[in-house]
């Protein structure tokens, strides 16, 4: 099949998305479909169009000032967007939106709609806790409107977990076309570690060799909870945070920011 995935942003940009995007891409190409990954120009020095793994990478011109300022990513694609979108749609037997929350996966549906072509959504999160009452407010907004549509129009929504398949069922999405299956975990990769690269690698860090290590991955944005962590430091554990954004004024002893 010739199938083309609309994401907000892949690698390099850093995100639980982008990983699952990048991945669904390589596995499908793997498998010997042709696949199309539309994302977001974010970074000036990345390609507009580039193979990787066995897929081809488009990005398109992107408005990005909200994740800058406020770090809540939220790309906004331009009339310049239509072009490729509605190029890449019509070459397309299945298009392949993830998160109907975003701009960019909303464009994209109501091409595939038009155009006629089959349509699937990859649901990542449910409604997203936020310190910001207007945050709160455009994503009930959007869930109630257009994400309400698109769960509607497409003929399978993949959830990765029971949060999102609840979220889903709460809102009067059919149990039937929600597919519920996890992420797995590359063993090659995340493994334990043995006696003396678990040394080195806390040494190269300056953490303590003695204690037990807490270990926080992700953005350091409120919604990811790592200020909550921070606030259950205590002297008979160290607490690791790994990831982009603000380091906090004031981290207190027994945390450490890489």
């Amino acid at each position: 099949m010739k199938v083309l995935l609309v994401a907000t942003f892949i690698p390099p940009h850093v995100g639980g998305l982008e990983v699952v995007v990048a991945q669904q891409a390589k596995s499908l190409a793997e498998m010997g479909h042709a696949v199309t990954v539309l994302t977001s120009h974010h970074d000036a020095d990345l390609a507009r169009d580039e193979e990787i793994d066995g897929y081809r990478i488009i990005r398109t011109p992107t408005w990005n000032a909200v994740e800058r300022r406020t770090g809540v990513p939220a790309p906004v694609w331009g009339p310049r967007s239509l072009v490729p979108l509605v190029r890449l749609a019509r070459q397309a037997d299945v298009v392949h939106v993830h998160d109907v929350y975003y701009q960019p996966s909303i464009l994209a549906a109501i091409t595939a709609r038009v155009l006629r072509r089959r349509l699937f959504v990859t649901q990542h999160v449910s409604l997203v806790e936020h310190d910001s009452p207007l945050v709160m407010g455009v994503q009930r907004l959007i869930y109630a409107t257009a994400g309400a549509r698109l769960w509607r129009w497409c003929e399978g929504i993949i959830a990765y977990n029971v949060i999102v398949q609840r979220f889903l069922s709460d809102r009067r999405v059919p149990d039937g076309k929600v597919h519920l299956t996890y992420n797995g975990i590359d063993v090659d990769a995340f493994r334990p570690g043995d006696p003396a690269l678990r040394r080195s690698v806390r040494a190269a860090y300056g953490l303590p060799q003695d204690k037990p290590l807490v270990l926080f991955v992700g953005r350091l944005v409120p919604k990811k909870g790592f200020r909550e962590l921070m606030a259950a430091h205590h002297r008979e554990f160290h607490i690791v945070l790994v990831g982009p954004g603000a380091v906090p004024a004031n981290v207190p002893p027994g945390v450490t920011f890489t």
